[in-house]
């Protein structure tokens, strides 16, 4: 990076770290130290070092379970579903870190590279970037090999993180889209079964688990703007480093995370098999809190029990300040997320 854009950069974060609390801002500070003496280089280490400290201190708790999983001698493709955009990688690395297991690189949209303080802190973070976007079909195939290329050079000295779908859970159903998994395939020779490619990567699935999701406001507020607007229609952006910080400061209350097996592609199943694991594992090792509970007993109409009270009235805290249909979006996020999980159990 050239010294005129890591100036700029470095500026823009400045300028956004004035939007936040002073504990935050103090963070920011630390971070844009940390830029400034990378001269643009990527620390993932490090990064995740000073936002791990951050988090576990703002969490109530952190539970984290299934690192035996975790190898110490072979990197690992880690999935997980995605419910925050900074903090679910933070969470897995602060884990992975504390273990000395080693420093996760994500795998991020291309989008959150447009606002230039996220792309100053996504480029710290040494994130490898998935090109989104309209574009041709052909260029786009292009783009996306060259990319899976990437990602077998990366992992052969690091832990990668992808999300199980692009973009976040804005409903509260993780579900994997199999387009992941068919663009990390394109990588492959022709003559390596396909079987054998998925299972050297090593793909060990994540389930992370939110009491309060630091992102519900934004989420509930996007739902209720795309309920007006419909699938097509154009609704208000959220600044990316706004949504950033927002995250950051609503980190609260308790939250798990819960390492799997490495899964195994079966043959002449390859793609599927992946996904129908990685959603069981979801489905079985997710954490339901009584954020859900309360959220269903609501949204069903039904009279709150005295255990559910106070994570009744946390919920209303936290949407005091949307409009109503939004207030209703976010009690939502949790419903569903409740149902989803507990009706398979």
């Amino acid at each position: 990076m050239n010294m005129v854009a890591n100036s700029t950069k470095e500026t823009a974060l400045a300028d956004s770290s004035a939007q936040a609390s002073p504990q935050l801002q103090s963070l920011l500070e630390q971070l844009m130290h940390l830029s400034t003496t990378q001269k643009g280089a990527s620390d993932v280490t490090a990064f995740m070092t000073f936002l791990g400290h951050w988090i576990s201190r703002r969490f109530e708790s952190i539970d984290i379970q299934g690192l035996e999983h975790v190898s110490n001698d072979r990197s690992h493709l880690f999935i997980s579903n995605h419910r925050d955009i900074l903090l679910d990688v933070v969470l897995i690395n602060h884990a992975l870190l504390n273990k000395g297991k080693g420093a996760a690189r994500a795998i991020i949209g291309s989008n959150l590279m447009e606002d230039s303080a996220m792309s100053s802190l996504m480029s710290l973070a040494g994130c490898i970037v998935v090109p989104r976007g309209e574009m041709p079909l052909k260029q786009k195939f292009l783009a996306l090999k060259d990319l899976s290329n990437t990602l077998c050079d990366a992992q052969k000295s690091s832990h990668l993180w992808i999300a199980q779908r692009e973009g976040r859970t804005k409903d509260g159903i993780d579900q994997t889209n199999p387009a992941i998994l068919k663009m990390l395939s394109l990588a492959r020779k022709k003559e390596q079964p396909l079987r054998d490619f998925l299972n050297e990567k090593n793909i060990t699935p994540v389930a992370i688990s939110y009491e309060w999701d630091p992102s519900d406001t934004h989420k509930a507020l996007e739902n209720h703007f795309r309920a007006i607007a419909g699938p097509e229609g154009d609704i208000p952006r959220t600044d990316g480093i706004k949504h950033l910080i927002d995250s950051l400061e609503s980190c609260a209350g308790r939250v798990t995370v819960r390492f799997g097996k490495p899964l195994e592609a079966k043959e002449n199943n390859e793609i599927a098999s992946l996904r129908q694991q990685m959603d069981q594992f979801l489905l079985e090792k997710y954490r339901l809190y009584s954020s859900h509970q309360a959220a269903a007993r609501k949204q069903a109409g039904e009279i709150m029990p005295p255990h559910l009270l106070y994570a009744f009235t946390q919920l209303q805290r936290r949407c005091k300040s949307l409009p109503k249909p939004a207030q209703e979006q976010l009690f939502n996020i949790y419903s569903n997320s409740f149902h989803h999980y507990s009706n398979s159990r």
